[in-house]
């Protein structure tokens, strides 16, 4: 205990002794220039104090711990579109007259081009579906008939999916949310293909 004290006071001693030596020799000189100035030009005497204050940089230093965090893994691939419902978003949502038709929300999940892919239209021969969606007080598709076909059934069912997947705004009645029916239609068109640039 001993020893470890005097390692801890023995570089304290030294640095104090030293900042002592050099306050006795600017003092020193101080005593001997003040008099002489004001011997020489009869100016009034001036004497200056300094402190020197030193301090070891290692005193208030504390050594921090390490800390390691963990790495979240993100799949950027998993999400197309992240929206929040908002009705304040969408300016027209809180508009409700008397009696309005269902109209599309503008924030919508699903991309056409999806179903265009799985209903397999070519690039740059886009397809047509006239539907008939049948729109619930929630904002929800209902039922879903064809009243003009493409030519294909396949088509025609990722039309049908395409619809029943969409989010409206539902029509209303005296100002009261209703399930009404709303002509629809769908263009399936798909993506031309990527070209590697490289």
């Amino acid at each position: 205990m001993r020893l470890e004290f005097m390692h801890w006071i023995r570089p304290r001693l030294l640095i104090a002794g030293a900042v002592a030596a050099g306050h006795v020799a600017l003092l020193g000189q101080l005593a001997f220039v003040a008099p002489r100035e004001a011997a020489g030009n009869g100016a009034p005497e001036f004497l200056a104090i300094a402190q020197i204050i030193v301090q070891a940089p290692h005193w208030d230093k504390v050594p921090l711990p390490q800390v390691d965090f963990d790495t979240v893994p993100v799949d950027t691939d998993a999400l197309k579109l992240v929206q929040f419902d908002d009705a304040g978003e969408d300016p027209l949502a809180g508009v409700i007259g008397p009696a309005s038709a269902p109209r599309l929300a503008r924030f919508q999940y699903v991309d056409v081009r999806d179903f265009a892919q799985r209903a397999g239209v070519r690039p740059g021969h886009p397809v047509t579906v006239v539907l008939s969606v049948q729109v619930t007080p929630d904002g929800a598709a209902n039922s879903v008939d064809v009243v003009r076909s493409s030519g294909s059934a396949t088509a025609d069912a990722a039309a049908i999916d395409y619809a029943l997947s969409l989010r409206w705004i539902p029509g209303t009645v005296d100002r009261n949310p209703r399930a009404m029916r709303v002509m629809l239609p769908v263009t399936l068109a798909a993506p031309p293909p990527r070209t590697n640039s490289g």
